[in-house]
């Protein structure tokens, strides 16, 4: 016996399925799946280039480049619970008013010095 199923998406294309050796299970999936489509005829998709060089490269992934130990370190591991932060902004700037402070007071003295230095000999 052969019981068919014929089933129109909304664009009007008509899909046929055959249900005859189908548990009720398998007919749900297949209604399931076809409700999900839009109905439109499935074709392959073709990219629109060539090349005559494909890379040898390989597919990256986040794990491309990672160091080879991490695969048999047993987690959690304390070195790499800790995170080196970077220097922040604020840090820097204020090392660099720091640097500038110390050069201003090094060359004040200076010119203190040369001050006296001149003055006594006069």
């Amino acid at each position: 016996m052969m019981l068919n199923m014929w089933l129109v998406a909304v664009n009007g294309n008509q899909i046929q399925l055959n249900v005859a050796k189908q548990t009720a299970g398998e007919v749900c999936q297949w209604l399931e799946h076809l409700r999900c489509r839009s109905g439109e005829d499935i074709v392959r998709l073709r990219k629109t280039w060539h090349t005559d060089t494909p890379s040898v490269q390989g597919i990256w992934t986040p794990f491309t480049n990672l160091d080879p130990h991490l695969a048999v370190t047993s987690l959690p591991d304390e070195k790499l619970s800790r995170r080196a932060a970077p220097e922040s902004a604020t840090d820097y700037v204020l090392k660099m008013a720091q640097n500038v402070k110390v050069i201003s007071d090094d060359k004040a003295e200076k010119i203190a010095s040369e001050e006296t230095g001149s003055m006594s000999s006069n």
